[in-house]
């Protein structure tokens, strides 16, 4: 299967084989494929599992440019709860730090638990690296620490805060 082909079932094929599509695509350094896997995310009219498998290959691409596109998706609450966590998690892959003021707008609303622990995860994957270094973000971290602090309204929640604060503090990547 070419990249072409595998854009093309990932636009419009079965989810699964959609699913399979991903790993054609992903064994590229490079991707020219970005503004149509973003298109692909966007659209409502494309099925979930169509659109959830354009934001998986978003996100493992490495590219930060896809960080846009994510963070939409992330930020509209009209958006399926289950797209948009992926969407968060694919944003946390990807490092990306301008999603951190969103990230933890969604920890201190109302949203469905499942999207907070996906916002949890892309916080604690917010790492920089520097030389033989590695420290986590500044700014996640804190986000993290005041999320803790907050006592949110459920404890499986609060459970997985601590647990990546945990993972944080032990230099689990």
């Amino acid at each position: 299967m070419t990249s072409r082909d595998a854009l093309d079932v990932i636009r419009k094929g079965d989810p699964i084989e959609a699913m399979e599509a991903t790993k054609v695509l992903l064994q590229h350094k490079r991707h020219p494929y970005l503004r149509h896997l973003a298109a692909i995310a966007k659209n409502k009219a494309n099925k979930k599992w169509n659109r959830i498998a354009a934001i998986h290959v978003l996100g493992f691409m490495g590219s930060r440019e896809a960080v846009p596109p994510l963070l939409g998706i992330l930020v509209t609450q009209e958006e399926d709860t289950s797209i948009r966590g992926h969407a968060a998690e694919s944003i946390g892959i990807l490092r990306g730090r301008r999603a951190i003021p969103a990230l933890v707008k969604i920890l201190q609303s109302p949203e469905p638990y499942r999207l907070k622990t996906e916002c949890v995860y892309a916080l604690s994957k917010m790492w920089e690296f520097r030389g033989d270094s590695a420290r986590i973000n500044p700014a996640a971290f804190a986000a993290l620490q005041q999320c803790a602090l907050d006592k949110p309204r459920k404890r499986r929640l609060a459970k997985d805060i601590e647990e990546a604060m945990s993972n944080i503090r032990n230099g689990v990547i």
